[in-house]
């Protein structure tokens, strides 16, 4: 039987949101919770204020939740802010190639302005050079491969990690 997504994700965000808080539900928290994939929650929802708000009408109908609640993120520190947008970018560029990272996409699947982005890694290239580091440290040589194909700067790339990843783009 297959399992219903949607759903699932849904009534754990909501045990989850009775227990932390709406604002408490990122896409990291729910794919932790539930084991699903970053990206499913703005897969299925659109984004996660949206998933937030879903959560919510659920609660208010199941008489859970006050309909006046208020739908607020946590305040992070700047350090947890950036890490959070890094994380999410990597994961991104995993699942659907580093030309896919964008300001937009990562605004939007983490419920955040563009802006924010760029205050911490200023232009979509200051975000994918940040992310083809962590790349770089955790040797993810498909990342590193899309690089290539960009024409990014890889000088401080390994050179058995280029190699590696100019096989692939090769194949």
């Amino acid at each position: 039987m297959q399992r219903d997504t949607k759903h699932e994700l849904l009534i754990k965000g909501h045990a989850l949101a009775l227990v932390h808080g709406l604002g408490h539900l990122t896409s990291k928290v729910m794919s932790d919770a539930t084991g699903f994939y970053h990206f499913a929650v703005t897969n299925h929802y659109g984004s996660i204020a949206s998933f937030r708000e879903a959560v919510k009408e659920y609660g208010v109908k199941n008489g859970t939740m006050a309909a006046d609640l208020a739908v607020r993120c946590p305040r992070l520190s700047p350090a947890d802010r950036k890490n959070e947008i890094l994380d999410h970018a990597f994961d991104q560029a995993v699942a659907d190639g580093l030309s896919k990272v964008t300001r937009a996409s990562v605004a939007t699947a983490l419920g955040i302005s563009d802006g924010l982005i760029s205050r911490y890694f200023g232009t979509v290239l200051g975000l994918r050079d940040a992310v083809l580091a962590k790349a770089v440290v955790s040797q993810h040589v498909d990342v590193v491969a899309d690089a290539i194909e960009l024409d990014m700067n890889i000088h401080h790339v390994p050179p058995d990690l280029v190699t590696r990843a100019r096989e692939i783009i090769a194949a």
